[in-house]
């Protein structure tokens, strides 16, 4: 399993430890050890050092359990790039809702919810989107506008309509509609 954030753990008389997530149950065993608590206890964390996702480190600051921590890194580590994409995506859109705040049991649904999603990869901008959108059939009227006039279309202002209708968002890696 590929690290996802190395956690700085405190328990009892002050003891501290590093710890890998994700961990797995025996890891996470030795680590309570060491800093003598029993299993199911929590210690308090923070990440000290992210391998990836560090656009969640604002959501998590240390309110939630550390096998709450555990679970979120468990699922990211099964996330191709696709899926990483949608991730990123669905998290933004939730962002963009401002219902409150975003907690780890909801970064752990919506990564289990990626199959919901849908990603254009080579849609970076409006106007890339409006684009991927009249090349592929996806606005009927487009399919018989000869190749001479189609490059003149206003992909951007296409693409544009589209975000809007489908409250679509735009990650590091390419656009993701709701």
């Amino acid at each position: 399993m590929n690290r996802v954030f190395t956690a700085k753990l405190a328990g009892k008389d002050g003891l501290h430890c590093e710890l890998d997530l994700p961990a797995t149950p025996y890891q996470m065993l030795d680590a309570l050890e060491k800093l003598r608590m029993s299993p199911g206890d929590t210690p308090r964390w923070r990440i000290c050092e992210f391998y990836g996702f560090k656009y969640l480190a604002p959501f998590l600051d240390g309110e939630c359990s550390i096998y709450e921590l555990n679970a979120l890194s468990a699922k990211l580590t099964e996330l191709d790039d696709w899926h990483g994409t949608a991730f990123e995506g669905l998290l933004q859109i939730d962002i963009n809702k401002k219902e409150g705040d975003i907690l780890v049991p909801r970064l752990i649904d919506l990564a289990y919810s990626t199959d919901c999603c849908h990603v254009i990869g080579e849609a970076r901008d409006d106007s890339q989107l409006g684009y991927f959108y009249a090349a592929n059939g996806f606005i009927p009227a487009t399919e018989t506008v000869p190749d001479s006039l189609f490059e003149m279309l206003d992909f951007e202002m296409l693409g544009r309509k589209f975000r809007m209708a489908e409250h679509g968002v735009y990650t590091s890696h390419g656009y993701a509609p709701l």
